[in-house]
């Protein structure tokens, strides 16, 4: 159960202080106090959500690389440790493997940057939407219903569940493309038929409500 967790600490761990801090910098800086448009704010949030995740793609998707190989295919590659990992890869070159090559620790890089990109851009699109809309409601209370600690767990809730759901085949492709980055998109897809639209996704929806859940709390808190 617990095969590949330092990989996916760490990579969690700096991916989530690259994205948030580039968000946040981001979010305040294309902030237009002359255009308070909802339209204008919802592509204020999409284009800090997607370069956050640009940039927290760099440091983790190589990490989020060796996780996925030690979790699914581990028996070929057999690495030893994260370390051993991270060696075996930079030096995996065929033709000449005293080169050290950097490039191999994106292997697969683009369909897990779209994955990610989408993902990201949706949810903290819809997280940010539905805290707008909230925002103009007040509570019996007085108190701004975007601020009550329910309606944050719901619509965070429901932001994972969205964005889950919208990109889950787009994930299919991306781990098999983790594991052989020489296979094509179109052969996944026709190996996989219909049912990529929904393979893996209950384990996916759990853990990126989970996810989400714990992001925007923590964001709000």
């Amino acid at each position: 159960l617990f095969v590949g967790i330092n990989a996916t600490m760490y990579a969690s761990l700096f991916g989530g202080l690259v994205y948030f801090t580039m968000y946040n910098f981001l979010k305040r800086k294309l902030k237009m106090e002359n255009h308070r448009s909802q339209s204008a704010d919802f592509l204020r949030f999409l284009v800090s959500a997607t370069t956050g995740e640009f940039c927290a793609l760099v440091v983790y998707f190589p990490l989020d690389l060796m996780k996925i190989r030690i979790q699914t295919s581990n028996q070929i590659f057999q690495y030893k440790s994260l370390f051993d990992a991270f060696k075996k890869i930079v030096y995996s070159n065929p033709s000449n493997p005293n080169k050290i090559s950097i490039g191999s620790l994106y292997s697969g890089c683009s369909p897990y940057f779209i994955t990610f990109v989408m993902y990201m851009g949706i949810q903290f699109t819809c997280y940010e939407t539905f805290v707008r809309i909230l925002s103009r409601y007040p509570g019996k209370d007085g108190v701004l219903k975007s601020e009550k600690w329910g309606y944050i767990l719901g619509i965070s809730l429901l932001s994972g569940l969205i964005s889950s759901a919208l990109t889950d085949w787009v994930e299919v492709i991306t781990v098999r493309k983790q594991i052989n980055s020489r296979l094509a998109i179109r052969e996944i897809i026709k190996q996989e038929g219909i049912s990529i639209v929904k393979k893996g996704i209950g384990p996916r929806l759990i853990y990126n409500v989970f996810q989400s859940l714990t992001y925007f709390c923590s964001l709000k808190a």
